[in-house]
């Protein structure tokens, strides 16, 4: 069910962007997987492996070098030296800092990166904050990350990007 609210969450924020009259774009990750893709649909050699690897970057290894760098390194680090709720409320402010791509630099292309990009990533890292906390665990913030990518990677893989940005 998380995947799908933090889902809802993504087109809610697009949807903002877009009344907003911002322009969108997509992350480098996205458009190195909707390259393998439809260089696998055009059947070319090697196309398929391509997709394989990414799937498995965006799916098991982003997930888990992710979780280990924000939840158990930053967020423990901070803990120790300010505090537990400092340390709540930046984690997941770094966490969507480090996925920002601005590629236009301009005042309102980083007003668009913030409501399309930002703002749902933080809403995940919050989510997935709260997750660490009351686990202490890292493998359930693995799992609920890898779910997030992997709705994203399939809706992409099948063609439905739509689906991410319906605006």
């Amino acid at each position: 069910a998380a995947p799908v609210a933090l889902w809802a969450v993504q087109v809610a924020c697009q949807g903002a962007r877009a009344a907003l009259g911002l322009p969108a774009h997509a992350q480098r990750a996205e458009l190195l997987l909707l390259a393998a893709r439809d260089g696998w649909r055009a059947d070319r050699d090697g196309a398929g492996l391509d997709l394989l690897c990414l799937g498995f970057l965006v799916v098991a290894v982003a997930p888990l070098a992710e979780e280990f760098l924000f939840r158990f390194f930053t967020y423990e680090t901070v803990r120790k030296y300010a505090g537990g709720p400092a340390s709540f409320v930046s984690t997941p402010m770094v966490f969507s800092l480090a996925h920002l791509e601005a590629p236009d630099p301009s005042a309102i292309g980083l007003l668009s990166e913030t409501v399309g990009t930002l703002l749902p990533i933080l809403v995940l890292g919050v989510f997935l904050q709260a997750l660490w906390v009351r686990t202490r665990s890292l493998w359930p913030c693995v799992a609920a990350h890898a779910a997030v990518n992997g709705l994203t990677f399939a809706l992409l893989v099948a063609g439905r990007e739509a689906w991410l940005s319906p605006w």
